[in-house]
């Protein structure tokens, strides 16, 4: 999962997400941050939870 001051990047299994991942993490100007891998909502930090209703969320899913 990454996330910045606005957005939180869920990252599900097999969607591609490792290449969003590389690419969203290659530009530090955006401020993401690594907060593990293939999290769901009770492996958030307390202080995401905090702010979860505000930030937007976003993810791949994938469409064979």
């Amino acid at each position: 999962m990454l996330n910045n001051n606005s957005i939180l990047y869920y990252e599900l299994q097999k969607t591609g997400c490792t290449y969003v991942r590389s690419i969203l993490l290659s530009d530090k100007n955006n401020g993401f941050i690594e907060d593990g891998k293939y999290n769901g909502y009770t492996q958030l930090a307390q202080d995401i939870k905090y702010q979860f209703d505000s930030l937007l969320k976003v993810g791949n899913i994938r469409n064979p």
